[in-house]
């Protein structure tokens, strides 16, 4: 190669850098939806059913006791389907994920503590599962699966897992949680199956002495129940350990983080228990100064190779950060810091749709040291591909661009 020649291949590569650099710059961020209460109305998770999403709101709606909507990926069409209201079918306050099984939607309120509704809103119907607090639903084959606090036994607040069918039969309870026994207390109702065998958490209690949470396995009978993990508090306290339930498979290992704690974890465990460690630890302190957004505010989705999600606070203004980050902990990057344009404190798992991750904000404005106010909102993320520019630039340095342009569109 002539020195001509060289000299031009390092101006282009120069070139092709000032582009790429410019382009990293710009955020994918847009605000679908402010939702009309002045204040924090507690969204949940969204669900996705073809070109629309499904949502519930704790609060807020004609009763302030929440509601079922619905809009467009693009954040149009928004209407609400269902006002929840107490003594009514449906219940009070819905605070947990929607699943779906055909034109019908389950979930959890505070009282019935199950419901199923259609999605246009209609039809909704309490589900026999009376009980003071069910932390979520998961849908397994033709089943409904859940988990949380049934009450009193014998003096003492005891926890269950149940299954039943979807129309609220055959209820049967599979394994009780008393809490003395080391088997923990309020498990979550949202499972990861694999095969035959359901993997979940608890949440720790607020009695027996403050039990701690675990990670446990059963199968779907409820059969060999075993307890993997305890997490005893990396702070202290029993309470700053608290995993999310929202687990994910890779190869042979389950995958996880704590949240809402002083110091939030991501960590990995084999699925029958062994190897667990922590992958990495998010800083905690005052949300201004941190340098990796503070604590997880939900648990972690898998997109490709590429895990991503969101904290409450931190970010370059303190106010909540969308981020990703590998499976084995490395590579930990701020997408986007939210700045009360579009909302602040996001709280939800992000829900994905191709490469666009949804979730939704607490408030719509906010102080790191005082607090949110305002609106809640919903917003979307998408994912920058790699560009043309991007792949010139990485051939500039010697890397394949056959191979680049295939892993490209394997994204």
């Amino acid at each position: 190669m002539s020195r001509a020649t060289q000299q031009h291949s390092a101006t282009l590569c120069a070139l092709l850098f000032l582009i790429v650099a410019r382009s990293a710059t710009a955020d994918s961020f847009a605000l679908l939806h402010t939702f009309a209460e002045p204040g924090n109305i507690n969204p949940n998770e969204l669900l996705v059913d073809g070109s629309t999403l499904y949502g519930t709101t704790g609060q807020g709606g004609t009763y302030n006791e929440g509601t079922l909507y619905s809009m467009n990926l693009d954040g149009s069409h928004f209407q609400v389907l269902h006002n929840f209201q107490s003594l009514t079918p449906g219940g009070e306050w819905p605070f947990s994920p929607l699943v779906q099984a055909g034109q019908t939607l389950y979930g959890t309120s505070y009282a019935p503590a199950a419901y199923s509704i259609n999605k246009d809103g209609t039809n909704a119907q309490n589900l026999p599962v009376q009980l003071p607090d069910v932390d979520g639903l998961s849908l397994i084959g033709s089943k409904l699966y859940g988990g949380g606090s049934m009450g009193d036994l014998g003096g003492g607040d005891y926890s269950a897992i149940f299954s039943m069918n979807l129309d609220g039969s055959d209820l049967q309870n599979l394994h009780i949680f008393t809490g003395f026994n080391g088997d923990g207390y309020q498990p979550s109702g949202i499972f990861t199956q694999v095969g035959s065998t359901l993997y979940g958490v608890t949440r720790g209690a607020l009695g027996f002495g403050g039990t701690a949470s675990n990670l446990f396995s059963m199968n779907l009978d409820g059969s060999n129940f075993q307890t993997l993990h305890t997490f005893n508090g990396t702070g202290g306290s029993l309470f700053d350990e608290i995993p999310d339930p929202h687990l994910t498979v890779i190869g042979s290992s389950l995958y996880g983080v704590t949240t809402l704690t002083s110091n939030s974890e991501m960590f990995a465990i084999d699925l029958n228990g062994a190897n667990f460690r922590v992958l990495h630890t998010f800083a905690s302190g005052p949300p201004s100064v941190l340098s990796d957004g503070g604590p997880l505010a939900a648990g972690l989705t898998l997109v490709g190779s590429t895990f991503y999600g969101v904290q409450s606070t931190g970010g370059s203004n303190g106010l909540g950060a969308l981020f990703s980050i590998q499976p084995d902990g490395s590579n930990y990057q701020v997408l986007h810091s939210f700045t009360g344009t579009g909302g602040v404190y996001p709280s939800t798992q992000l829900t994905v749709v191709g490469s666009t991750l949804y979730g939704a904000t607490e408030n719509s404005t906010g102080d790191p040291n005082y607090g949110g106010s305002g609106p809640s909102t919903l917003f979307a993320y998408t994912i920058p591909e790699p560009s043309t520019a991007m792949l010139l630039f990485l051939g500039c340095l010697g890397l394949p661009i056959a191979v680049l342009m295939r892993r490209r569109r394997a994204v």
